[in-house]
């Protein structure tokens, strides 16, 4: 029996063979159109930039008055509910790097309204945050902040920027 399924598939294998020799401009033309068709869309789509930053934040303790002094600020910046969620230092840093204050702070500072052209500062605020990754790694608490943009020096600026934002609440 093993025999003649090697034989079937032995015969099945020539059979394509055959098929795809006697219809190879057909596969060529359709290889063709799918080769031009994906070189126009690479160079249609605008290329877009990924700046990347990873960072280990410090470490504070319950009595540090940095953590003190941070966590003023988060509650003044209405991100109180964020001290008690965090984890850690990395957590914490995370949480500020997404704080809608500091999307603000950016999207007034580049102009990002214009840029992205839309009308309300929150329409702004949901393409930065989809244009923007944030995170820690669970066993070495190092933050890492992707920024993707259409300009590498805007990408670059704004991750920068972020991350001075973060440590310098």
């Amino acid at each position: 029996s093993n025999e003649i399924e090697e034989e079937v598939s032995y015969i099945n294998l020539i059979a394509l063979f055959q098929i795809l020799s006697r219809q190879k401009r057909t596969v060529l033309l359709i290889w063709l159109f799918f080769f031009v068709l994906f070189t126009l869309v690479a160079f249609i789509l605008p290329p877009r930039y990924t700046s990347t930053v990873e960072f280990i934040p410090p470490n504070f303790n319950s009595s540090s008055s940095i953590a003190t002094e941070l966590a003023g600020q988060l509650s003044a910046l209405g991100g109180g509910g964020l001290l008690a969620s965090a984890k850690g230092s990395g957590d914490l840093y995370a949480g500020i790097l997404k704080s809608r204050s500091v999307a603000s702070n950016l999207i007034k500072r580049f102009d990002l309204m214009h840029f992205y052209k839309v009308t309300k500062e929150s329409q702004a605020e949901k393409i930065l945050k989809a244009n923007t990754t944030v995170t820690v790694d669970a066993k070495s608490t190092i933050v890492t902040l992707d920024v993707t943009d259409k300009n590498p020096a805007r990408a670059q600026a704004l991750q920068h920027t972020q991350t001075a934002r973060g440590t310098h609440v």
